[in-house]
């Protein structure tokens, strides 16, 4: 079987022995060409090697079975909100150890307003300004260097006050114990 002859706009005339001169446009041609072919090879190839799908008849099913059994799931969780979900209820949770709670909430605020203190050179004007909001404890500045943080009794049995200037060992008490002892 013989070649077809060129065509006359694709035929490269060469002068006796000399090589002819490149063209660039001929070139990005047969590059762009080689790639579309690597890509079909590659394209009837992968054709070639993938395995037919198989449907099986009981995946309608489970699949049904599991999406049935979520809806029921969630359901029972917004109409129960059982506490492994979302936690005790705050008003379940005996006075001594909402003390304790609150004791410790404000001891930590604490540390975040000295922080706040350290890092900015003056104490905060609000929770707020800080980025802090602490339903039922409330700010405020006593002087220049002294802070007092206010628990309202719905958080804890009775009110309670942190300031900055007194000890924190005995307001928290035995607190961190009853944390503790909460989470063994």
């Amino acid at each position: 079987m013989t070649n077809p002859p060129d065509r006359e706009s694709r035929r490269v005339k060469r002068p006796s022995g000399a090589m002819a001169p490149i063209d660039q446009d001929e070139i990005e041609k047969q590059l762009a060409l080689k790639d579309v072919m690597e890509h079909a090879v590659r394209q009837t190839r992968a054709v070639a090697a993938a395995k037919p799908m198989k449907s099986y008849r009981w995946r309608p099913i489970v699949l049904g079975a599991l999406a049935i059994s979520s809806v029921l799931f969630a359901t029972f969780a917004i109409v129960v909100r059982p506490a492994f979900i979302y936690g005790a209820d705050p008003s379940a949770v005996p006075a001594i150890r909402r003390d304790a709670y609150a004791r410790f909430a404000m001891y930590l605020l604490m540390q975040r307003v000295l922080e706040y203190r350290a890092g900015n050179g003056r104490y905060p004007e609000t929770l707020e300004q800080m980025g802090e909001s602490w339903q039922g404890i409330s700010f405020r500045m006593v002087n220049d260097s002294v802070f007092e943080l206010r628990a309202d009794s719905s958080l804890a049995g009775a009110p309670l006050v942190l300031r900055s200037d007194q000890r924190v060992d005995p307001f928290i008490g035995r607190g961190v114990s009853l944390i503790r002892r909460r989470r063994q």
